[in-house]
């Protein structure tokens, strides 16, 4: 999901929110939703959005921002 709208930026920790939100619908109405795009995002974060030295998430994973690579604190959600 966009993390803003009109913006191509996408921040984990905003993904982690929505997918959250996701999966408690599921357990509020016994659906299945939000299994497939956990995994999916699961999978890209740890192929792609991963820093390699420290093991956390990266900031933003477009590349878009001079600090997108870069681990921060809320990227521990």
């Amino acid at each position: 999901m966009p993390s803003f709208p009109n913006k191509h930026l996408r921040w984990p920790a905003d993904q982690a929110a929505v997918l959250y939100s996701l999966f408690l619908y599921d357990q509020n109405l016994e659906t299945n939703l939000s299994k497939e795009p956990i995994k999916e995002w699961s999978n890209y974060m740890k192929k792609y959005g991963t820093d390699s030295k420290t093991g956390l998430h990266i900031s933003e994973v477009t590349g878009g921002t001079n600090s997108s690579n870069t681990s921060r604190g809320c990227t521990l959600s």
